[in-house]
């Protein structure tokens, strides 16, 4: 709520400002500096360790390569003069399904100063998309090893700790193939995105802006960061979490869809659609109705920004390579 397959680890680029940054696997960009703003060295940076631990994802592990990059921006504009400047535009997107690894981890401040509704969507739409891409990607890997190690005569030792510690990290004792690859599964990118742009405003919130929380995730754990809504109700002790980086939001939004109980009938629905290879993100809205209070309405609202912004063309994008 807001207050108004497989990845090919190549070379990095990061793009960074004081406002937010940029990683790439790409392997060429463009470096752009401005004052202020400090390099990240390593990929753990990348990625918030504020998950509760054994539940959560894991944060990618791994160094910068040689090949990384780092590009500094300072405003809403500048980024969109860069994705520009690489020949990132979304109407190729919808024409070839490739798109740049360009992942930001913050927002830019003034992306509401964006002059017309139409751009704002853009710059905010080609900064998620990267991103729910990469989360899927990571999922997709271990559902491909989980799937392999289902179809073995037996497993070793390592191979058996590795399937339980996801299993537990998915919220099972004990590990279950069949049930494990119910959770263990990708998020249709469209939904995503039409969910981000709700519970965001397209990116212009205050929590997606100063909290990089681009799904309204509540929380009431304390050791977890969180944000006040300004309107939130006497006696009510919710915050809306907050996370370090944009990435982080993703993944938490990912695995709260694929781990707690309001989602079942989602993941149900998706297994069903998966056996069948027709995955279909607005179907699948229709089982989201405990995510809001509004229920239905909000269904309905999240159908109507997949079908108005033509979201679904990008159930068929994947990361370049």
């Amino acid at each position: 709520m807001t207050e108004k397959s497989l990845a090919r680890r190549q070379g990095r680029i990061l793009i960074v400002a004081a406002a937010f940054l940029i990683v790439s696997h790409s392997v060429s960009a463009t470096r752009i500096s401005t004052p202020g703003a400090a390099l990240v060295s390593t990929a753990e940076a990348l990625v918030s360790t504020a998950v509760r631990p054994n539940v959560a994802p894991e944060p990618e592990r791994g160094s910068r390569s040689r090949a990384d990059q780092a590009v500094r921006v300072s405003s809403a504009n500048q980024l969109s003069g860069y994705f520009e400047r690489v020949n990132y535009r979304l109407g190729d997107v919808r024409d070839r399904g490739e798109v740049p690894r360009l992942y930001l981890v913050r927002l830019p401040m003034d992306l509401q100063k964006l002059r017309t509704p139409s751009r704002r969507k853009a710059v905010f739409i080609k900064t998620a998309l990267p991103l729910i891409l990469r989360a899927n990607e990571l999922i997709a890997e271990e559902r491909t090893r989980l799937i392999e190690l289902r179809n073995r005569a037996g497993l070793s030792g390592s191979e058996r700790e590795w399937a339980l510690n996801l299993a537990q990290r998915y919220g099972f004792e004990r590990l279950d193939f069949a049930k494990l690859l119910e959770r263990v599964d990708l998020i249709p990118p469209s939904l995503a995105l039409a969910q981000a742009a709700e519970e965001s405003g397209w990116g212009t919130s205050r929590f997606a802006r100063t909290g990089n929380a681009l799904f309204g995730q509540r929380v009431f754990a304390h050791k977890l960061h969180g944000m006040v809504p300004q309107e939130r109700a006497p006696g009510e002790t919710f915050r809306v979490r907050a996370f370090k980086g944009l990435l982080d939001s993703v993944r938490a939004y990912f695995h709260n869809l694929n781990t707690h109980s309001a989602y079942e009938s989602f993941r149900k629905m998706r297994a069903r659609m998966r056996k069948d290879d027709a995955v279909d993100s607005h179907a699948l809205a229709g089982t989201l109705e405990f995510y809001a209070e509004r229920r239905g309405a909000y269904v309905e609202t999240i159908r109507k920004i997949m079908l108005a912004n033509n979201l679904r063309v990008y159930d068929r994008a994947r990361l370049g390579e």
